[in-house]
Order: structure tokens, then sequence, then C-alpha cells
């Protein structure tokens, strides 16, 4: 894995916007399951949707202006 500095642009915010759907996974996985009480799938799913929106927004714009 490279560093921040090595990063392309929107490398970082693509792996932030990963880690943050795979934790909304498990912890609606944990949820599902009944292994937590509070539904923590309503705290981090509605922040993660926009930021996947505008991430693919943000790469699209970035990959039209480089062609």
């Amino acid at each position: 894995m490279k560093s921040l500095k090595e990063m392309e642009p929107f490398d970082w915010l693509i792996w932030f916007v990963v880690a943050m759907g795979i934790t909304s996974v498990i912890l609606f996985a944990l949820k599902a399951a009944s292994l937590i009480a509070i539904s923590w799938w309503w705290i981090f799913a509605p922040p993660v949707v926009p930021i996947i929106l505008v991430v693919l927004l943000l790469v699209a714009y970035a990959d039209g202006m480089s062609r």
C-alpha cells in the first residue's frame, strides 16, 4: 500500500469510502444477527451514500480531465 503522499489525488478518498462501506456492512450483519442492540447501521449508512456519489462524480470528472 502506498503512503498518502504517493497516492493519486482521489485514492485516499476511495479507500476511505471502502473502509466506511466495509464498516457499514459489518455493523449491518451484526444487527441482523441481533448481536448489537443499537442499530449503528442507521448512523453510518446515511453519510456513506452521499460520499460514494461524490467520489464517483469526482473520479469520473478527474478521469474525463485526464483524457
